[in-house]
């Protein structure tokens, strides 16, 4: 019987989601490029499109789940992931009362098509109260033996593009 990641980040997401009127939600498309290294052969290149809808487990968004889209290169080959990722947030930096910047810890399970699962964590720097945010991850692809290191670089649609002057959906 095979381990199924993202059917543990699901139950934990669902375990852990706080009564409504606590939650916060958010929508980050992220764009990724990389390196990917394993014994052999080599795949030099690796850059992936993620989608994170992420719901906050406190007031204060200081912890977040979310689940996982990624559509993911790595030459030559595509592959499509899901599973979860869970984040944490070690530093904020503010002026005044509004938020300029925050730091985030994150772990990540995926599995998906090509025989792919991957297990990662990162930091994540969140700019402008969260519309921007720019990621450092590292990956370990535990059925092909292959480890990833990647940057990239997000955008919160639901800031951009989700409703204005109106309560946030899970107020």
């Amino acid at each position: 019987m095979r381990f199924r990641w993202g059917g543990l980040w699901l139950a934990l997401l669902l375990a852990a989601a706080p009564a409504a009127g606590q939650a916060r939600f958010s929508l980050p498309v992220e764009l990724t490029d990389g390196l990917a290294v394993s014994g052999s052969p080599p795949h030099p290149f690796t850059a992936s499109l993620r989608l994170h809808p992420t719901v906050a487990l406190d007031r204060r968004g200081a912890f977040q789940a979310a689940l996982t889209g990624a559509a993911v290169f790595t030459n030559p080959e595509v592959a499509f992931l899901g599973g979860g990722r869970l984040t944490a947030r070690v530093a904020q930096f503010q002026y005044s009362i509004l938020p300029l910047a925050s730091i985030h810890l994150a772990a990540e399970g995926l599995a998906g098509t090509r025989e792919r699962s991957r297990v990662g964590g990162g930091v994540i720097l969140d700019v402008g109260g969260g519309l921007v945010q720019l990621t450092l991850r590292a990956a370990r692809d535990v059925r092909q033996d292959v480890t990833f290191a990647e940057g990239g670089l997000g955008l919160d649609l639901w800031l951009l593009f989700g409703p204005k002057g109106e309560p946030d959906p899970f107020d």
